[in-house]
Parts: C-alpha cells; sequence; structure tokens
C-alpha cells in the first residue's frame, strides 16, 4: 500500500487555517500577558516616582544654618571665599542619596531685625541680607547696584531693595533708613529676573513686605530684607556686635527624586544632620529641614500603597492565568474531534 504523499506540514498548516480564531485569541491572551508583565510594574514606578517629587514639592530644600556675633562672625566668615569654602564643605559631607539630588548650594548671610527709626502706621523692621544667589536673579530698574567699596569704613551702608518694597514702603533712590545705630541708603531698586522662580519661595521679604510679630501682645509689623553685598556684610560685621545668621541652602532637584530612595534620604539626613552637628572650625550649625517630615509621611504611603497594589497584581496575574488556562482548555476541546479524526486516518495508511 502507498503512503500518504502529505508531509506532516500540510496537515498542520490547514489545521491552523480551520482554527485559526481561537489560535489567534489564545496569541492575543498571551501577548496581553506579557505586555502587562512589563508595562505595568515601570508605569507603576513612574508614577511612584512622580508622587514623591509631588509630596516634596517645588520649594523643598535642605539648609546648613547658624548664628555668630560681631568680631567671631568676621573671624569665621570674612568675604566670599570663606563663603565659598563652607558651602564645598557641606557639599562634600552630604551622605550618596541627598548628593545625587541636591541642587548647587546657595549662601546667604542675614543680619538680626533692626527697627527702621521714623513714625509709621506700623512699626517698620528690616533685614540687611548678603544672598550671592539673589544677586544674580534680579535686574535694576533704578538707580545703582549696591556696592561697598572695601576702602570705606565709614558712612551709609549701600542697600538695594525690590521695587513692590519700595513702593509699598514709599521709598526710592537716595532713601536714608536710619536703623539705630546704623545708617544705611538705597542706591538701587531691583526687581526679579523671573517672578515665578521657586527660588523667591524661600525668601519672600527680598521681594516686597511682610508682616512680622513683634513682642507678645500681637503686635504687628511691616518687614522686609535689603540686599549688601560683601563689602557692606565686612563693615557690618567688623564694626559692631551684629548677630548674623548663615544659611548655606541646598535646593532638592524634584526631577530626580525616586520613590525607591525616599527611605535612604530619610536616613541620611539624620546621618548629615549628627555630622553637622559634630563639625568643628566653625561656629555650631545644625540642618534646618522640613523634608525628613514629609519623606516619612510618603514612606508610610508609600508602603500602604505598595500593599494594595501587590494584592491587586497578584489577583490580576491569577485571572489571566486562568484566562490563558481556559482558552487552551477551550481549544484543545475544539480540536480533540480533529485530531481524533488525523489519527485514524493516519493509521489507515500504514
Amino acid at each position: 500500500m502507498r503512503r500518504s504523499a502529505v508531509p506532516m506540514g500540510g496537515s498542520a498548516v490547514r489545521l491552523a487555517r480551520a482554527q485559526w480564531a481561537p489560535l489567534a485569541a489564545l496569541a492575543v491572551l498571551a501577548l496581553l500577558s506579557a505586555l502587562l508583565a512589563v508595562a505595568v510594574p515601570s508605569r507603576t514606578a513612574a508614577g511612584y516616582d512622580r508622587a514623591a517629587a509631588t509630596a516634596i514639592g517645588p520649594a523643598a530644600d535642605f539648609r546648613v544654618d547658624g548664628k555668630a556675633r560681631g568680631g567671631q562672625a568676621w573671624r569665621a566668615v570674612p568675604g566670599d571665599a570663606a563663603m565659598g569654602a563652607n558651602a564645598v564643605t557641606w557639599q562634600q559631607m552630604l551622605p550618596r542619596s541627598l548628593a545625587r539630588v541636591a541642587g548647587e548650594p546657595e549662601s546667604s548671610v542675614t543680619t538680626e531685625e533692626m527697627a527702621i527709626e521714623g513714625r509709621f502706621s506700623a512699626p517698620r523692621l528690616l533685614y540687611l541680607g548678603w544672598d550671592l544667589a539673589a544677586w544674580k536673579r534680579v535686574r535694576m530698574v533704578a538707580g545703582q547696584p549696591a556696592i561697598n567699596p572695601p576702602s570705606e569704613t565709614s558712612g551709609d551702608i549701600r542697600i538695594m531693595v525690590s521695587d513692590k518694597y519700595a513702593d509699598q514702603m514709599g521709598y526710592r533712590v537716595g532713601s536714608r533708613l536710619e536703623l539705630g545705630g546704623l545708617a544705611a541708603r538705597i542706591t538701587g531698586i531691583y526687581e526679579p529676573v523671573d517672578a515665578a522662580d521657586p527660588f523667591w519661595l524661600t525668601r519672600p521679604g527680598l521681594l516686597h513686605s511682610v508682616k512680622v510679630s513683634i513682642g507678645n501682645d500681637g503686635t504687628l509689623g511691616d518687614g522686609g530684607t535689603a540686599l549688601m553685598d560683601a563689602g557692606g556684610y565686612s563693615r557690618v560685621a567688623r564694626g559692631g556686635d551684629m548677630l548674623f545668621s548663615y544659611s548655606w541652602r541646598f535646593p532638592v532637584r524634584g526631577g530626580a527624586v525616586e520613590a525607591g530612595e525616599a527611605a535612604a534620604m530619610a536616613e541620611d539626613l539624620d546621618a548629615f544632620r549628627s555630622s553637622v552637628r559634630g563639625h568643628s572650625g566653625l561656629f555650631p550649625c545644625d540642618v534646618v529641614t522640613t523634608l525628613d517630615d514629609r519623606l516619612n509621611e510618603f514612606n508610610g504611603r508609600l508602603h500602604t500603597a505598595r500593599s494594595v497594589l501587590g494584592l491587586a497584581f497578584g489577583g490580576l496575574a491569577a485571572v489571566a492565568a486562568g484566562v490563558l488556562l481556559l482558552a487552551a482548555g477551550l481549544l484543545a476541546e475544539r480540536l480533540r474531534p480533529i485530531l481524533g479524526t488525523m489519527r485514524a486516518r493516519g493509521a489507515s495508511l500504514r
């Protein structure tokens, strides 16, 4: 008896053509399962990262702050070089997770509040600030920048204020402010290059008047901060017993924050705080931030979300596996008569 000349491959092709619909459905289900296995975890991780950046906020930062008075302040930080050197020191002390998300340090010095002498509807208080980053973010709209030559040892301290603050307080270029033993003269009025820059969220007094509490009786005064340069700082520091507040601010780059690093960042903040407190060679400093509270709160929410999503993904995987098994079973059921016929034909040809 002659054997069939039809190869097995031809039978398989005819079988696939006859049952293309269930085979296509099974292939689509397998493809969807594979896509879900790859896409869902990556999209979930990206969502966690966006949630972490949102929880931290656009103006998140951590600062190294310290205070020093008069001669001690001058000896510790006599000028630009010392401010920059300390910024580098703090930057090099940052633990890995903080160094990865921290922007360039922003150094600033601010005097204690000083009452502006005169008769006003509300008390007026002024801070003098030497803020290197702020100088780079303003442009003059009247007068000249507040430059105090190193050779000057007497006379008014040159300062500049924002246009909005000047309008609110009624000041102009040339206005002289008596600050209780210290005299300052407004030589320039500026405006921010970009008022929407998150930088200004932490320095409102540099842009406009702010209400400040005076004493314990609820009295409110009009406060503000005027910019001076390194020369002005040097004169004020060397010439009296002024208390200065020093700050090295590290802005947090929200786009660099990853949800998986949130717990490590909170722990590293504690480690960095301990290192700063134990640092010698400068007046006592400490780390000031609300970042660790935000991180700990986010970590709690993240743990809950991961637990819930883990259960959901487990259920989804079980359903997907069940659907695939069901589809395979249905396909096998449909193919059983055909395969039986094919086996019978093959046996009859032996």
